[in-house]
């Protein structure tokens, strides 16, 4: 039995944009965080770049779906299939759409860059948005 997504919102840093682009298909996070999410092979994530990000600043440009995750010694890393938005959604469409991000907004803190969301948080927050096919 195949077992319905999950959905996450997943912060992406300035510091790490050259080593690991949104775009990139990589997304390595401390020891620790992945695992405790429960993140699977076919959950959905919401790719947000935070302030100063080149390109997408305070926007999500696009969504991953989970393909491999790797637990290493020092990372866990999740690997996924990177698909582009028609438009990035912007940053104050995200705080009213998803729930889970009220008074949880300062991504300097590890356990902000990964959380888990409910399916209809995702669906509002992409509302009028369209995957732009590759």
């Amino acid at each position: 039995m195949i077992r319905k997504p999950k959905y996450f919102f997943v912060a992406f840093g300035r510091t790490h944009s050259n080593r690991h682009p949104v775009e990139g298909g990589c997304y390595p996070h401390s020891r620790g965080y992945v695992s405790s999410q429960q993140v699977a092979l076919g959950d959905v994530m919401l790719l947000y770049c935070v302030r100063g990000y080149p390109e997408f600043d305070q926007e999500a440009p696009g969504i991953g779906v989970v393909i491999k995750i790797e637990l290493r010694e020092d990372e866990e890393v999740i690997f996924y299939q990177y698909l582009p938005l028609n438009k990035p959604v912007d940053w104050n469409t995200l705080k009213v759409s998803i729930k889970e991000l009220r008074d949880c907004t300062n991504f300097s803190l590890k356990g902000n860059w990964l959380r888990g969301i409910h399916k209809d948080s995702f669906k509002k927050a992409i509302l009028g948005h369209e995957v732009d096919w590759p």
